[in-house]
C-alpha cells in the first residue's frame, strides 16, 4: 500500500520510491503553457502562448499542476479554482520548487481564487 504524501518526505509507491526532483528554471520559450481554453481571449495569455512552445488544457487542476511539477510545462494559469482542486497539485509543486501565486489582483477567498504556477 502506498504511503500518504507528506511535505518534506519522499513519496513512495508499493513498487519503488518516487523521487521528486527540483525543477529547472526554464524560460517560457522553452516550454508548454497550460491554461483553460477560455483564457486564450485574454491578450496577456495570448502573447504568452505565442512566446511558448504551445498550450495544453487537461481539464483537471491537480493533473495540470503535476505536469508543471514534473517539468513537462513551465506555466499553469487558471482564473478560478476551489481549494480542493489544487491541494494535491500544490504539494507536488511545492516539493519540486515550483512557484505558486495568485495571478489576479482580486483578494483570494476560501471559496475560489486564481492560480499561477511556474518554474522557479
Amino acid at each position: 500500500m502506498a504511503q500518504p504524501l507528506r511535505r518534506g518526505r519522499r513519496a513512495t509507491t508499493t513498487r519503488a520510491p518516487w523521487a521528486l526532483e527540483r525543477l529547472e528554471d526554464l524560460p517560457l520559450s522553452e516550454g508548454m503553457l497550460i491554461a483553460h481554453y477560455q483564457l486564450t481571449q485574454d491578450a496577456g495569455i495570448s502573447r504568452a502562448i505565442e512566446a511558448s512552445r504551445g498550450m495544453r488544457c487537461y481539464g483537471a487542476a491537480a493533473l495540470e499542476m503535476a505536469e508543471v511539477a514534473a517539468g513537462g510545462a513551465v506555466v499553469y494559469a487558471q482564473p478560478r479554482l476551489q481549494p480542493w482542486d489544487v491541494a494535491a497539485g500544490a504539494l507536488l509543486c511545492t516539493e519540486t520548487g515550483a512557484v505558486l501565486t495568485r495571478w489576479t489582483e482580486l483578494p483570494s477567498t476560501r471559496r475560489a481564487g486564481s492560480l499561477l504556477v511556474g518554474t522557479p
